[in-house]
């Protein structure tokens, strides 16, 4: 019930519109047909002036507060005409003898009708002074053309009128104020500066103003000659579907308020009206001069051209000086845009570089080794030349940490880095590659060459006496292993692994150069080994997921490089690759490996992601990777689940089919882009922290990788096409 009232509500309030309309109407066509319709005439002017009060009213009262002023003006001035009605109907009661002379209630009831429209069109939504000046230039000239053309009309009956004085001045007061009212009008609704109105509701209002300016003006001539007879004039129709239109607009206003409109700039609109009027005040000049009126008729219309030219002149100069200033504030707004897209430009690649280097030591980072390592290779294999790679690391440096804290450790190795640049050719590159690791790159250099630069690197080292309390000598020293020669990074760098291996397993503080056929992995370390030097171990897999995302064909190869590491290296069965969608809703299954069941399974399935971040809690998180042993967990969505159907060895630490172990994949911003989820181990057993630190290293350059490939595959109409396949598999 209370739906029902509340639609009934506004539904009778717009009947206070709509019923006096429609009796207006059918007193009209009754007035018109009826040999004696004064009567009818007078019902249908009153309900109409009803219907034009109760429509504004309603129209205010549904406005917006910024549109609510000219709806309250348009309401005042429907209820001045309704009293000027009233009057007049209390006049046709009346004999002929006692209708007071004009000016009456009547009079000036419509009177304040023009007076009250014309001031609601006069104002702008606007605090522009030169808007202003130019609104004023289209109107006020044009206001006084049109006014001269209508007194110059009207001359010739107010001269030769019987009135007296104050009626025949009355008379003319109708076309002064109206010819404002319906100038203004006809502007609002060709589009000129000084409104703002734009509903359609609003323009029926404005066309109602204009269709009761239209009976007025003329309907001066008649008062002038006397003989106006009511109901028998062609401009009492005028009236009524002034005042209907007047109440329908203020209907349909209540029923959709119209929005509201802010000033629009001045366009070629706006002098239409002045250059009509021109041209028809051109031609009243014309007909007067050929029929030989008086002078003073004559020079009504010729100041009206100056009004109307004027008018077209000044509003032209004012907006092209509103041009030049607004062009001048937008060159000075590109100008200021152009220097601040330099200063965001320099701040990019500041932040570019900064995250490419390592906070702690300055040296550039693992990121920077990832964009640069693959580059260097290629040069070196087209001009043939030798590549060297040597890795350090600093001797007994967790005990150092031990036994002195960890801020002697990093100001320790801020010491060493510092160190290492200072010995190194200008062309020689160091990364600080994890921990107290540091990769040297020496481009162009033999294996004799690049001895004979680690050596000095590592005396160096010596040398600066920093105090180590277990330290060989009591002083901080580094072992280093390098290889030299054309293989690929990946090779080299096996190689370098296993020489510094050999230079710990010799005593430390030593360098040890890997031989030319040496293929050895490094993968010979101790497990003992991995906290410190099992990233690096794997550096080779890293720079093939870098080669993957270079090469510009797409996602799927870094998907699938990233997978064979996995499964080859780092010893887990199967690998699930899920990435999340642009909208950060669904995660799909882009790959698969290991399994034919899980593949069949898993492949080309969704999630969603709240589902995934919501296991995403601090008692999951385990260095960096979401580890959720067999029952600590539930999985909502069973049908993008996949077990193994083996059962959990009857040993400690044994993996449980029902573990999961997943991946975060992180892009540039450390915002996730997708999850690798990993089962089986080979072993069989559960990983430890330092397990997963090695396949978080892996998952890290990962997510660097798949988004370098989105980059790379961009540039191209080629690579596009791949980013469409990538699409496509989402």
């Amino acid at each position: 019930m209370k739906n029902v009232k509340s639609a009934a509500g506004p539904n009778m309030a717009l009947s206070l519109a709509i019923a006096p309309a429609a009796l207006a109407l059918a007193a009209m066509v009754i007035g018109h047909l009826a040999s004696s319709g004064t009567l009818w005439w007078d019902v249908a002017w009153t309900a109409g002036a009803v219907s034009a009060t109760g429509g504004t009213l309603l129209g205010r009262r549904a406005a917006a507060p910024p549109n609510r002023s000219h709806w309250t003006m348009w309401a005042a001035a429907s209820g001045c005409w309704l009293v000027g009605q009233l009057g007049w109907d209390l006049f046709s009661l009346t004999s002929a003898a006692d209708v007071p002379s004009s000016p009456n209630v009547a009079d000036f009831g419509w009177w304040a009708f023009a007076a009250l429209m014309t001031l609601s069109l006069v104002r702008m939504r606007t605090r522009s002074r030169a808007l202003l000046i130019v609104g004023a230039a289209e109107i006020l000239p044009v206001t006084a053309a049109a006014a001269s053309l209508t007194f110059a009309l009207l001359w010739h009956a107010a001269g030769n009128s019987m009135l007296p004085v104050a009626e025949r001045l009355s008379a003319l007061v109708y076309p002064a104020i109206y010819v404002s009212a319906a100038v203004l009008a006809l502007q609002a609704l060709i589009g000129g500066a000084l409104t703002s109105v734009r509903s359609a509701a609003a323009r029926l209002v404005l066309a109602g103003v204009m269709l009761e300016a239209l009976a007025f003006i003329p309907w001066s001539a008649q008062l002038l000659n006397q003989d106006y007879v009511s109901g028998e004039s062609l401009l009492d129709p005028l009236w009524v579907l002034g005042l209907v239109a007047i109440g329908v607009g203020g209907a349909l206003a209540a029923r959709r308020p119209e929005a509201v409109a802010e000033a629009e700039e001045p366009g070629l609109r706006g002098g239409i009206l002045p250059a009509g009027l021109f041209v028809v005040l051109l031609g009243a000049l014309l007909r007067a001069r050929l029929q030989h009126a008086p002078n003073a008729e004559a020079f009504i219309l010729y100041a009206g051209l100056l009004f109307c030219g004027l008018s077209l002149v000044v509003r032209g100069a004012l907006l092209e000086r509103r041009l030049r200033g607004l062009l001048s504030r937008e060159r000075l707004a590109l100008a200021s845009l152009a220097d601040r897209e330099a200063e965001l430009a320099r701040l990019n690649e500041r932040l570019k570089e900064d995250s490419r280097r390592d906070p702690l030591t300055g040296m550039r980072n693992r990121r920077a080794l990832a964009d640069e390592l693959p580059g260097l290779e290629a040069g070196h294999q087209a001009r043939g030349d030798s590549l060297a790679l040597a890795l350090c690391d600093v001797d007994r440096f967790k005990v150092y940490n031990d036994e002195l804290g960890h801020l002697a450790g990093d100001q320790a190795l801020r010491a060493i880095a510092a160190t290492i640049r200072g010995s190194l050719r200008g062309k020689d590159m160091a990364y600080r590659f994890g921990g107290e690791e540091l990769l040297i790159v020496l481009p162009d250099t033999t294996a004799d060459e690049a001895l004979a630069a680690v050596e000095r690197v590592r005396g160096a080292v010596q040398a600066a006496a920093l105090p180590h309390p277990a330290g060989i000598g009591g002083v901080l020293t580094v072992s280093i292993g390098v290889a030299a020669g054309h293989a690929d990074c990946g090779s080299l760098l096996a190689r370098a692994d296993a020489a510094l291996y050999a230079a710990k397993h010799n005593g430390r503080n030593g360098v040890v150069a890997a031989a030319q056929d040496d293929e050895t992995s490094g993968a010979t370390r101790e497990r003992a080994g991995v906290e410190q030097g099992a990233v690096p171990r794997h550096l080779r897999s890293m720079l093939a997921l870098s080669r993957a995302a270079a090469a510009g064909a797409g996602v799927l190869p870094v998907l699938e490089a990233l997978a064979h590491t996995i499964r080859s290296e780092l010893s887990f069965q199967v690998v699930a690759i899920n990435l999340l969608d642009e909208a950060r809703e669904q995660m799909h299954v882009l790959l698969v490996d290991g399994d034919e069941e899980a593949r069949q399974t898993l492949l080309g399935t969704t999630s969603s992601w709240p589902e995934w971040e919501a296991m995403m809690t601090p008692d999951h998180i385990r260095e960096g990777a979401m580890w959720l042993a067999a029952g600590t967990y539930e999985w909502q969505d069973d049908g993008s689940v996949w077990t193994p159907p083996a059962a959990a060895a009857p040993v400690p630490d044994a993996w449980h089919p029902e573990d999961m172990l997943m991946l975060p994949l992180r892009g540039s911003s450390d915002e996730i882009i997708g999850i690798v989820s990993l089962d089986q181990p080979l072993h069989g057993r559960r990983p430890d922290d330092a397990e997963i630190a090695v396949l978080m290293a892996v998952a890290d350059q990962a997510g660097l990788a798949i988004e370098q490939a989105n980059r790379t595959a961009a540039e191209g109409p080629a690579r596009r096409a791949n980013m469409t396949n990538y699409a496509w598999l989402l």
